[in-house]
């Protein structure tokens, strides 16, 4: 038991010994004394544990249902130790004490909204240490770090001047006295969930059956409605009417939907039977797949209505039309549900990019990790940098700074801060380069000088045609690994892939020495993004390292292993080789592992 006493603005804070960590459910019980003045209120099915905050863009915020393996994966999510509590897209000027947002048990039912990489960081901490896992994610696609930092924190940057700038421009466009209730109301859209589900009354009679659509025009379904002239960003209303003989009547029905770009709310027969909005990570590439209640399902004509929303550029229903149709659950033939559809304009917003306040500075600090730093934590994951990559010199000091101010913010001391560096994206990499991601990855490799921090290295595992990599699995393990060695009494376990420490030059040949060799270095055989087998040291040369010429141009090396730790390079054209780059491009092809299996840190020396 513990008191506190309610300052004059109405808000307490209490702080509890700490507890033994327990997977049994409990209750937490406040009441407020004397007992008269307003009673008592209980928690249910408390548990004692270590929580984590899982932080970034749409890499930690890409859901376990939209990830390789995910059907077999969710059905067998029954983890009641694990936790999570999502934090809604919010935005704003000023440090915010509280947010909204609840708790979600770990189950087949619940898991698949659940950000993957924390998914599977806590599956694997929960593999080391018999604890319960609280999942705190706090994350938004698309933004880059200066959302994340505090305005104090900002203000100290070299740059603070261009931050400021773009504050003053968006206060600015709020301001507007013209649109500024327009530009408003997108972004709201855009940032909650709730305001997305809520339909206007002058909306409800389109998902009806009996609305007389007569008036509408039609359109060929499914495609992007720019394609027929249709220069609308905002809601547009579909409908269209299915004949189903009668012996689908009263059995459940899949509706194959295909992408939506970018939100949908999907009624059958006036009943809504799904929606994706803005919640879900890179919505407009999200397949649409609803079940529909037997119940729902009547012999003859049906109705089919979708309400979309598109928040900039292309919108409409634009799958293929093969992925249009309708199917019994239970299997057998469907109906292609391609074709003709009535629509109708219901909101138009003004064209062109909405009022992006996930970009703010400083506005998802204030609005998403501001309310949480009262809670305890037992560190952070961060999976973020995309947007930032063509910015490398500065994420170098942002970065490292909002780590300092985070910590600071908590009053924890220095928790453990883990992130994910980039993985590897775009078009594979044949002659030596750069890249702008390879020049991010130094900078996040940077911030291991900062004390109790860590990162995951996935350069083995992108994708070239997409930058959100669907093998999930290995970044939250890896994340976990770190995790395990350094606080969860795993010392032994090899948590880093082999990092660059220094160089000699031995006989007209350049040779590195790594930390981080484990048991030894190796080589991999990719087979294909995200597939790779290590194999014995000797079996596969050593490929992604580039030396410099004396001209500054810059040849693939010959390499070898030389030893457990050392690699050894040359090549005919440098002659007394120092300058040296391996795994530096956008998607390089690279190979070095140590046995453990987990890839060298890209880097180099020059």
């Amino acid at each position: 038991m513990a008191r506190a006493r309610v300052a004059d603005d109405g808000c307490w804070r209490l702080e509890l010994e700490p507890l033994a960590a327990s997977a049994e459910p409990a209750e937490l019980r406040i009441s407020a004394e004397p007992a008269a003045v307003n009673g008592s209120v209980t928690i249910q099915n408390v548990l004692v544990g270590e929580v984590w905050v899982c932080s970034g863009q749409s890499n930690m915020e890409w859901i376990l249902r939209d990830t390789e393996n995910a059907v077999v994966e969710i059905a067998g999510a029954d983890y009641p130790e694990i936790r999570r509590f999502k934090v809604p897209h919010l935005s704003e000027f000023e440090e915010q004490d509280d947010c909204p947002g609840s708790w979600a048990v770990c189950s087949p039912e619940t898991a698949a909204s659940f950000t993957a990489v924390g998914y599977y960081f806590a599956k694997g901490i929960r593999r080391s240490k018999d604890i319960p896992v609280g999942l705190i994610s706090s994350n938004w696609g698309g933004t880059p770090v200066e959302s994340w930092s505090s305005l104090p924190a900002l203000r100290a940057h070299a740059d603070w001047a261009d931050f400021e700038k773009r504050i003053a421009a968006v206060q600015e466009t709020l301001a507007d006295p013209e649109n500024g209730d327009d530009v408003r109301e997108s972004a709201a859209f855009a940032q909650t969930q709730e305001a997305w589900d809520v339909l206007a009354d002058s909306e409800q009679a389109f998902a009806r059956v009996g609305f007389d659509d007569s008036a509408w025009d039609t359109m060929l379904v499914p495609q992007l409605w720019e394609k027929v002239g249709l220069e609308v960003d905002g809601v547009v209303w579909f409908r269209t009417t299915i004949e189903l003989p009668a012996d689908w009547a009263g059995e459940d029905a899949v509706l194959n939907l295909g992408p939506v770009d970018d939100y949908d709310n999907t009624f059958w027969n006036g009943t809504r039977i799904g929606g994706v909005g803005p919640d879900t990570a890179n919505s407009w590439q999200v397949p649409r797949q609803y079940t529909i209640a037997g119940e729902l399902i009547k012999p003859g004509r049906n109705l089919l209505a979708v309400r979309v929303f598109n928040v900039m550029g292309a919108g409409g229903i634009c799958g293929t039309p093969e992925g249009l149709a309708l199917c019994r659950a239970s299997g057998g033939a469907g109906l292609n549900l391609a074709g003709d559809w009535r629509y109708q304009v219901h909101l138009r917003r003004p064209l062109g990019e909405p009022l992006n306040m996930g970009w703010l500075p400083g506005g998802l600090y204030n609005a998403m990790i501001h309310p949480l730093i009262s809670y305890g934590i037992r560190g952070v994951i961060w999976y973020q940098g995309e947007s930032n990559a063509d910015r490398a010199l500065q994420y170098q000091t942002l970065f490292a700074d909002m780590i300092r101010d985070w910590r600071s913010a908590w009053g924890q001391g220095d928790f453990p801060f883990y992130f994910v560096q980039l993985a590897n994206f775009n078009e594979p990499q044949t002659e030596p380069g750069s890249g702008n991601f390879a020049e991010l990855r130094e900078a996040q490799t940077m911030a291991l000088a900062l004390p109790e921090t860590g990162m995951a290295v996935i350069v083995d595992i992108g994708e070239a045609a997409d930058i959100h990599p669907q093998n999930k699995r290995d970044v939250g393990e890896r994340l976990a690994v770190i995790a395990r060695n350094q606080i969860y009494g795993e010392p032994e376990l090899v948590y880093s892939g082999p990092l660059y420490e220094s160089q000699q030059a031995v006989n007209g040949r350049l040779q590195l020495k790594f930390t981080h060799a484990g048991t030894g270095i190796t080589t991999a055989e990719i087979h294909s993004e995200g597939k790779y087998t290590v194999r014995e040291p000797g079996k596969i040369a050593p490929s992604g390292f580039a030396l410099g010429k004396p001209d500054g141009s810059w040849v693939w090396a010959q390499a070898r292993i030389v030893g457990l730790d050392t690699i050894e390079l040359w090549h005919d054209e440098v002659p007394a080789p120092s300058d040296v780059r391996y795994g530096w491009h956008d998607n390089p092809v690279c190979n070095v592992y140590n046995r453990e299996g987990l890839p060298a840190v890209p880097f180099r020396t020059r």
